[in-house]
């Protein structure tokens, strides 16, 4: 069942469920998974100039096999938007101190356009 759809600027959108991220063209064509390989479990959806962003989580029981991120951690996750390749990974360990990640659900993203961040 499908739970984020977003649209990219290129016309393009990406479509998040249970099994990851899809891309689907401007014609509504389906072009394949992105990140497959790296999912535990994806939340949200958001691009920048060059890349698809989303958090991947290593939390819970229904978690995918994907080996970056570890157990019990959340991560940023870039794709390029071309080759659909993982090119940056941001450890939220960094970000989200441990006084605060009992309370700390990252599950949605959005990203500044205007100030490129």
């Amino acid at each position: 069942r499908p739970t984020d759809i977003f649209m990219l600027k290129s016309g393009e959108y990406v479509v998040r469920d249970g099994a990851g991220l899809h891309l689907i063209d401007e014609n509504d064509n389906y072009q394949g998974q992105i990140g497959e390989q790296h999912a535990n479990k994806y939340f949200g959806i958001a691009e920048d100039d060059h890349h698809i962003i989303t958090i991947n989580c290593n939390t819970g029981p229904d978690t995918k096999s994907g080996t970056d991120t570890a157990k019990g951690e959340t991560d940023l996750f870039y794709f390029h938007k071309e080759s659909r390749q993982l090119v940056k990974r941001v450890e939220m360990i960094d970000v989200i101190k441990e006084a605060t990640k009992a309370n700390s659900g990252c599950k949605y993203l959005t990203y500044d356009h205007s100030d490129a961040k």
